[in-house]
């Protein structure tokens, strides 16, 4: 099942199997023509990836800062996962730039299992526009830009199109 424009962002899943209760199946983003994600995993967790894509529609995050939206694409991925890939390790040489920096930008949890080997960040400028920066399986990292909202819109879709196949399934 495929939801948008894989030249834009779409988001492509596949129900395979449901055992007692779980939802399994493929699951994957596609940005600017490119596949996000690893379309052989056929044990994501669908059920999962639901509840979060509800949440990253119905519970929006302050993906705004001044100068980032604008902000050379290395630099940007550096600053913005710096924090996240250092986790518990000592880090009084350096203060987070930003509050909250993994819960508002950060969205590679939205596919599960499916995006394990991901780092996928959201910016938003505050007007019209979403940045998407992701690094798949420490690859070149890479960028899309999208209209306000265009991911949300898409994920909705997806959760009510997942939703509806699950039920004529069960």
């Amino acid at each position: 099942m495929l939801v948008g424009d894989k030249q834009n962002f779409a988001i492509e899943t596949e129900i395979l199997e449901i055992v007692d209760g779980w939802v399994f199946g493929t699951f994957v983003f596609w940005l600017a023509g490119e596949t996000v994600g690893d379309p052989k995993d056929k044990q994501v967790d669908l059920k999962g990836c639901i509840n979060w894509l509800k949440d990253f529609v119905y519970n929006s995050r302050n993906r705004f800062e001044i100068n980032l939206y604008d902000m050379e694409l290395g630099q940007t991925f550096l600053l913005l996962n710096a924090s996240a890939t250092l986790g518990n390790q000592d880090m009084s040489f350096a203060k987070e730039p930003y509050n909250d920096i993994f819960s508002r930008f950060h969205i590679e949890h939205l596919g599960m299992s499916s995006f394990d080997q991901l780092t996928m960040i959201l910016i938003e400028n505050g007007n019209q526009q979403q940045r998407c920066i992701w690094q798949q399986n420490d690859q070149a990292i890479k960028e899309a830009f999208l209209k306000k909202r265009t991911m949300q819109e898409i994920a909705m879709m997806a959760v009510n199109l997942l939703e509806s196949e699950k039920n004529k399934l069960i």
